[in-house]
């Protein structure tokens, strides 16, 4: 992917992610379904549609979504410890984010937050 393309992908996937965050979940996931259509593998939109869910509570879809992804990868695992916090579940919560490889990047400081609160 051209780096122009990636910028444009982050930022829409930004907006989106500030979408659900502000309760425009539905905005969101339609920019999450634009990228998807895209590029029905782009992980990044993935993880965005299923923090749609787990936003407003469709645990049990956010967690289906992160399941079909790559367990190794560590945005997916960070965004899986999200969820069992948001689902005040501390134990399988720390298994995910433990499993993080690099505690530095982004998702996982955002789920190393996350538990902070639990």
């Amino acid at each position: 992917m051209e780096d122009s393309l990636k910028e444009d992908v982050g930022n829409l996937c930004q907006i989106a992610y500030i979408g659900c965050m502000y309760g425009d979940v539905l905005y969101a996931r339609r920019i999450f379904e634009a990228l998807l259509e895209y590029n029905p593998d782009m992980t990044v939109a993935k993880i965005g549609m299923a923090y749609s869910h787990l936003v407003v509570d469709e645990f049990t879809e956010g967690d289906e979504l992160l399941q079909e992804l790559d367990q190794e990868n560590d945005d997916v695992l960070s965004m899986q410890a999200v969820s069992k916090v948001l689902q005040k579940d501390e134990t399988e919560a720390r298994y995910f984010y433990d499993r993080v490889k690099d505690k530095s990047s982004p998702s996982a400081r955002f789920a190393e937050q996350m538990l902070a609160i639990l």
